[in-house]
């Protein structure tokens, strides 16, 4: 308890001393500290519950809880298609995210249950035929279970440093909000998301505790498909775990790093999806200058990281998400053009075949099948 006090909420330990006041220490033992820290704590998660749920910063009505859900953290489609035959007034839906802006329809959003994202281009990047210096994208949102908490990413190209900056950027984007949140409300809101698992296994990883076990597999299909899942040097690459490794699943693994020379460990790689079109969008094309002047010319219907960072090197690169609960949080990727899982193994089987290895369709359910364990 206490060495994961001190390396999770210094912050807190200072306030509850200032309370206290000069020579409070003194009188002080460990476990009076750690129990006030705790108090704070609580009391800090607690608020943040009230701003999660509640709290529309005199906007359009939205919360955090509109787009992020107790279950899964996050919307699908069906959430979306059932809320708006119950409510079609219901704050989710606002023209900022209507197929047109502005407009008053949302098949796009019921459909796809994706959110229009307007990512500010970095100096050096600019759109052929445009002079916009900004971009609207289609993305799915995030869970904000496990995710807080395990992940060093945040967001599916990277772009919020933590879990404060995440808040505020969603607030500024999505409430048209009335009044911007205090540091202290931001606070309490990464407080609070950082209580939110998937499982307990995963709670007691996030607090130190050990990585969650790969199960066995029940079936002879769920047995075939783990392979896919597991470090096995005999086994023929590409497979799952090159990049959905570690204790979240969510790192490339050293088989990665020998197959394809990308190091391991990494937290953003491509899944193909922007390469090989999947989901569609319009495809744009942008130009990436270097400080001696030299152009790299990029297609894409989203660049993801590349326009975060400015690096060309960049291009198509999105966040590694984790393996865990992904059965629960369909759709996937970060437009969500995978509905199902057996969609999100047909897309691995189109990528496979870049690299020359030809996925069977008993191999196919086999990982599907696994992954339903996760």
């Amino acid at each position: 308890m206490q060495r994961r006090l001190a390396s999770r909420y210094d912050v807190i330990v200072c306030g509850v001393l200032f309370v206290c006041g000069v020579g409070c220490t003194d009188a002080l033992t460990d476990e009076d500290l750690a129990q006030k820290v705790e108090t704070t704590l609580n009391a800090q998660q607690t608020a943040g519950e009230r701003l999660f749920e509640n709290e529309k910063f005199k906007g359009n009505g939205r919360t955090c809880a509109t787009c992020h859900t107790d279950n899964t953290g996050t919307l699908s489609p069906r959430q979306i298609e059932r809320l708006f035959e119950d409510n079609p007034r219901a704050p989710l839906f606002r023209s900022i995210d209507a197929d047109i802006v502005g407009g008053n329809t949302y098949h796009r959003l019921i459909n796809d249950a994706t959110i229009r994202m307007t990512i500010p281009l970095p100096p050096n990047v600019s759109i052929v035929g445009s002079s916009a210096r900004s971009v609207q994208l289609f993305r799915g949102i995030s869970s904000t279970l496990n995710t807080p908490a395990l992940q060093a990413v945040l967001m599916s190209d990277g772009r919020a440093p933590n879990l404060q900056a995440q808040a505020a950027d969603a607030i500024a984007s999505h409430f048209q909000p009335g009044r911007s949140p205090t540091a202290g409300e931001l606070d309490a809101i990464a407080a609070y998301e950082k209580t939110q698992f998937s499982s307990a296994q995963l709670r007691s990883l996030a607090a130190g505790g050990a990585a969650p076990v790969m199960p066995p597999g029940r079936t002879a299909s769920e047995q075939r498909g783990r392979k896919f899942f597991v470090d096995d040097a005999t086994i023929p690459a590409p497979r799952c775990v090159h990049c959905h490794s570690g204790p979240n699943l969510d790192t490339t693994s050293p088989g990665v790093q020998i197959a394809f020379g990308v190091p391991a460990g990494m937290k953003i790689f491509t899944a193909f999806v922007s390469q090989l079109r999947t989901g569609g969008g319009q495809v744009r094309t942008y130009e990436f200058r270097d400080a001696a002047g030299l152009v790299t010319t990029i297609q894409s219907p989203d660049p993801g990281r590349a326009l975060i960072t400015g690096n060309p090197a960049d291009a198509d690169m999105f966040k590694i998400p984790s393996l865990w609960n992904a059965k629960n949080t369909a759709p996937y990727f970060h437009n969500n053009s995978a509905k199902t899982l057996n969609d999100l193994v047909n897309h691995y089987e189109q990528m496979f075949l870049l690299f020359g290895f030809q996925l069977t369709t008993q191999e196919k359910a086999d990982i599907a099948a696994y992954q339903k364990l996760l």
